[in-house]
Parts: structure tokens; C-alpha cells; sequence
């Protein structure tokens, strides 16, 4: 799907002027157009990128911003005001389309994709709804980033670092996903016994999230957007049949008694076992409904290995 003439206009306008900010490196399209997942009222999602040691002035951007505002009020941030990962940005009300600038940190970057290579990812639950943010989605937006403005080709050598899934990161996401999937599922069947819709409920929507991961990283492909991850794992090839529409019907009516929330978590389970059944059965650490210990707190025990179960 080709962008719209007056939008790709806007884009390259509003990349010329950053283009021109002292200390920008690199200007990409990002989000819904570059990944050609873009409906008539999509944002431009557009990543400045620069140096953690020489970084560009908030006022300029925020010059920038009021050019294209419509309104003249755009919201410009600080750095870091977002959060860890997104780390600050702009909402511009243009009069063809909102655009987004999102600010990118290339020494940050950079230490996420050798961390992926390693097989380690990051993970903070406050940076956005619903899930939180966890490092993968970096990853992702660097392989679909399309550079606009990069003269240093500071986006070359990470957007080759990315073509392809690391392995030791497939490893680690999907055993350490599946692993949390069967820890949540433990204290979900607490909570069910006990009728507490909420936790129960919210145990299930944390698995899922697990799940979701499980699959993309079995499919080798980055979980970029929550909101078109169901409209993906459709078309995977390694995945439980329905698994969407099984999942949505779970939550869409979990119950409202121990028995049944109880009938929903058989429902979660059987899909949790038949993801295990598919992929690492033999790698995934064994559960079992006993109390979790200290040593089981959490996916990942002391020194970044599972806990022994």
C-alpha cells in the first residue's frame, strides 16, 4: 500500500526540517507506513535519532514541531520523559494526519541489539499499556525503520544487526514466555478457587501476552504492535490452531465463580500444553501445582537461568 501523495509530502518535508537539527544522525519512517500496515488514518510515525553524548536541542525539535502544528501547540518532550525505551518524542495535530516524533538514543540501541544477540531482552510494565514494553519491539523497529535522512549510515550497521531473529534470543524468549505462561497459570488457579475475578482475569491476559511472544519468537518474526499481533500470529505457521479466536473467547466471558473460572483456566491451559507441545517440550523446566519458593519467584533465577522446578 502506497502512501498517500499529500502525506508523503508531509513526511518529507517534516524530515527535511529535522534533517537540519544540529546533532539529528538519522531520520526514519516508522510504525503502521513502513511496516505497509497503514489505514487512511494512520499517524506518520517518524524516529530521530541521535548520539547519548551530543544530543540535540529540545527547543529545536520543539521548533520543528509548531511548524507543522495546526494548532500551533504541539506536545514536545524532555528526553526520557516516555519512559526507559520510548524515550520521548512529539504529538503533532497536522491537518493531513497526527504525526508522531520518537527519539532515539543510538548508543541505547545499539546496547539492546548486542544484549538480543546474547539472548537477553528487557522488560518495563509502566512504559505503555497494555503489556508494558519489552526490548524485542526495539528490535523490530529497527528492522522495519525506513532511514529518511542518514548520511553517517548509522542505521546500516543495526538494521543488518536485526535481519534476522537472533537465535539465542528465540531461545530465551520462548522458554523463559512458556515457563511464565505455567507460573502465571498457578497462581490463576489460586485465585479461580477463591473467586476472585479480577486476579483471576489478569492472570489470563498475562498469559496470553506470554503466549504471544512465545509464538512470534517461534516464527522468527519481532512483535512490533500489539494491536495487529492477532492479525500475525493468523498467518504463522507454527502456532495452535484458532488461537486467537480460542483466546478471545476465554476472555470475553472468563465467569463469574470458582467453577466456572476454573473451566476458562482449563481452556488457557490446554493452550499453554499444546504451544509446549509444538516447540521446546523437551527444554521447558516442569511445573508442578506445589507453593512457588523463593528460589521460584520469578522466571528467571539468580545469575539469568530458569529456576529449577
Amino acid at each position: 500500500m502506497m502512501i498517500p501523495a499529500e502525506k508523503a509530502r508531509l513526511l518529507d518535508d517534516v524530515a527535511s526540517a529535522l534533517s537540519n537539527v544540529k546533532n539529528v544522525k538519522a531520520v526514519a519512517l516508522g510504525g503502521s507506513h513502513a511496516r505497509n500496515m497503514h489505514g487512511p488514518h494512520s499517524d506518520l510515525d517518524i524516529g530521530i535519532y541521535y548520539r547519548e553524548t551530543t544530543p540535540f536541542e529540545i527547543a529545536e525539535i520543539d521548533a520543528v514541531a509548531k511548524r507543522f502544528s495546526a494548532g500551533g501547540s504541539p506536545t514536545v518532550t524532555d528526553f526520557y520523559d516516555w519512559g526507559p525505551f520510548v524515550n520521548g518524542g512529539a504529538w503533532i495535530d497536522n491537518a493531513t494526519c497526527k504525526v508522531d516524533f520518537l527519539y532515539r538514543n543510538l548508543d541505547q540501541l545499539e546496547q539492546i541489539v548486542a544484549a538480543a544477540q546474547r539472548g537477553e531482552w528487557d522488560h518495563n510494565f509502566d512504559q505503555q499499556p497494555p503489556f508494558g514494553y519489552r526490548t524485542v519491539t526495539t528490535l523490530g523497529e529497527i528492522h522495519i525503520a525506513k532511514p529518511l535522512y542518514d548520511p553517517e549510515n548509522v542505521l546500516g550497521p543495526l538494521k543488518a544487526a536485526v535481519a534476522s531473529y537472533p537465535p539465542l534470543l528465540k531461545e530465551r524468549v520462548a522458554q523463559s514466555s512458556l515457563w511464565a505462561s505455567q507460573f502465571s497459570l498457578l497462581f490463576a488457579r489460586n485465585f479461580a478457587k477463591a473467586g476472585d475475578v479480577p486476579n483471576t482475569v489478569g492472570c489470563m491476559t498475562r498469559i496470553y501476552h506470554h503466549l504471544v511472544h512465545v509464538l512470534f519468537a517461534l516464527n522468527e518474526t519481532y512483535l512490533v504492535n500489539d494491536k495487529t499481533a492477532l492479525r500475525e500470529i493468523g498467518s504463522f505457521k507454527t502456532k495452535p490452531e484458532d488461537f486467537g479466536a480460542r483466546f478471545s473467547a476465554v476472555l470475553a466471558a472468563p465467569g463469574g465463580n470458582p467453577e466456572k473460572l476454573g473451566v476458562s483456566l482449563d481452556l488457557v491451559e490446554t493452550l499453554i500444553a499444546e504451544m509446549i507441545a509444538r516447540k521446546l517440550s523437551a527444554e521447558l523446566p516442569r511445573l508442578t501445582r506445589s507453593a512457588p519458593t523463593a528460589a521460584t519467584s520469578s522466571p528467571r533465577a539468580p545469575g539469568g537461568g530458569l529456576p529449577a522446578c
